[in-house]
């Protein structure tokens, strides 16, 4: 899998990823806004997210 943590946006389309948010496990510095586009490559896919981790 792929893990991309040091940006806070990003497009995924890779069968597994991991997202983390940035300055994780501590928040977001002040101001800061996180956009992620997943997408799947087949249309005929779902796309399934798991979240381990509310904080």
């Amino acid at each position: 899998y792929s893990n991309h943590s040091a940006s806070c946006q990003g497009t995924f389309d890779e069968e597994i990823n991991l997202i983390t948010s940035p300055n994780y496990p501590n928040n977001y510095n002040g101001g800061e806004s996180c956009l992620w586009l997943i997408q799947s490559r087949d249309q005929d896919r779902a796309v399934t997210l798991t979240f381990e981790e509310f904080t």
